[in-house]
């Protein structure tokens, strides 16, 4: 559950290599490296977007929309009927685990659309409007477009970092401030805030 590293060291690795390059974003594993075939990150959440998998024909898309229905059944009863499906949708593209999208909005704003933080962060996913604009994002109170934005600012982050808690920490202070700090920064704010999201999720 924890785990963020796959490594395969072997002295004739060739053929698990080859079979993960193929094979491995499926489950959930992006490739660190080129220089190392054998070091694989995990990605909680990862694979195929329903919609990128029923490109690939109908059954295919009928076991997306399985694993669609099993991942709206699996988030936490606390996410309003409203953004559920957006919430799985936005999760699964970006590569990350639906309830912990769900756990971040619910942290975030308490799933208000329309909220506003004292210190100017707007919507839903609560994003500065600096950040806003960097995502694409014209109008960080439309929940439908804020979600999407929020999953692909915290997908990037744990790209970025590898590690769920990281990426949180990156969404609430910054990405710089977890670079500078070497890892969750030493603000109460930050780590009573990924605390919450990890505890939620």
């Amino acid at each position: 559950r924890d785990a963020t590293e796959l490594d395969l060291n072997m002295h004739d690795g060739s053929g698990a290599y080859a079979w993960l390059a193929r094979n491995g974003t499926r489950f959930g594993f992006l490739q660190r490296y080129s220089w190392e075939p054998w070091h694989w990150g995990y990605l909680p959440g990862c694979g195929a977007a329903p919609a990128a998998s029923a490109r690939r024909g109908p059954a295919a898309a009928r076991a997306a929309e399985t694993e669609t229905g099993a991942s709206l059944s699996a988030l936490p009863a606390w996410v309003p009927p409203r953004y559920r499906q957006t919430i799985v949708a936005a999760a699964s593209a970006n590569g990350i685990a639906p309830a912990l999208l769900a756990a971040l909005l619910r942290a975030e704003s308490g799933f208000d659309p329309r909220a506003v933080s004292p210190a100017g962060a707007q919507g839903i996913a609560q994003l500065m409007p600096a950040t806003a604009r960097g995502m694409g994002l014209g109008e960080p109170f439309d929940p439908d477009r804020a979600i999407p934005a929020a999953a692909r600012l915290l997908g990037g982050h744990l790209r970025a970092f590898g590690s769920v808690p990281l990426a949180l920490a990156a969404y609430n202070a910054g990405p710089g401030a977890v670079r500078r700090y070497g890892g969750v920064p030493p603000y109460r704010e930050t780590q009573a805030y990924v605390a919450r999201i990890m505890a939620l999720a």
